[in-house]
């Protein structure tokens, strides 16, 4: 038996070598501690950056939204707000749609917590990222200055992966979901159930200003403002 390379003009095929990995920087995190004598002491300790966003109630989606992501910021809020009821949340979007269903049940979880959800829409929030965007506690809602937005006919595509028959059930529960949203709109909007229906008849495209205008969000964002966000910790007591 004779082995032959049948193309011998051909370079040896080389294993890729891996990409290295960076590390994830580290930040200082300070805590109180209390000693025996009822006295200070400062001490830090260095995490993650993740970590400490994560501390700070900082929340970040740069995707459409689906199974995963709804699942990470439903439990965050619902850990951290259990830490501590007065602490603020300060979602950052950049979600040009996904799932229906994740996008509500994100919406429904910033109702539930007692701290304030302040949401920043940078980039495009389309779709169930509008609509998480706009569920904001009321004068917390912001979007970039060139950022954008679009809202239409909520649509559910639960069922497009099955392989079966949509039953009456699964009709009047997607149902269920469209006018669910379009009611929430129409009462954040101020406007009626039938003239929000007209105006999402078909996808309406919102820059920044326009967005502000429809009161879809309380206010264009500035580099001031950003700072006020960022120090915002604690719910204002009523």
């Amino acid at each position: 038996m004779c082995f032959f390379n049948p193309n011998p003009n051909k370079e040896k095929e080389t294993t890729p070598s891996p990409t290295p990995t960076l590390p994830i920087p580290k930040v200082p995190f300070w805590e109180i501690e209390v000693n025996e004598e009822n006295e200070e002491k400062e001490k830090i300790t260095w995490i993650e950056l993740y970590q400490h966003l994560f501390l700070g109630r900082f929340i970040f989606l740069g995707k459409p939204i689906d199974a995963q992501s709804t699942t990470h910021i439903v439990k965050s809020m619902i850990h951290l707000d259990q830490q501590d009821a007065e602490m603020n949340f300060k979602f950052f979007m950049h979600c040009r749609g996904g799932s229906l269903i994740g996008g509500i049940s994100v919406y429904d979880v910033m109702q539930y917590v007692t701290g304030d959800v302040t949401t920043v829409g940078v980039g495009l929030n389309a779709s169930a990222g509008a609509f998480m965007l706009h569920g904001g506690t009321v004068g917390k809602r912001f979007i970039g200055k060139h950022g954008r937005a679009m809202i239409h006919q909520p649509f559910v595509a639960i069922f497009e992966k099955r392989r079966v028959r949509l039953t009456v059930e699964d009709a009047q529960y997607m149902n269920h979901l469209r006018n669910y949203v379009a009611e929430i709109y129409a009462r954040n909007l101020r406007l009626s159930p039938d003239r929000m229906y007209g105006k999402i008849e078909r996808d309406v495209h919102l820059t920044a200003k326009q967005a502000l205008h429809v009161g879809l969000v309380d206010r264009v964002l500035d580099k001031e403002k950003l700072k006020d966000i960022i120090a915002d910790t604690r719910k204002n007591p009523s």
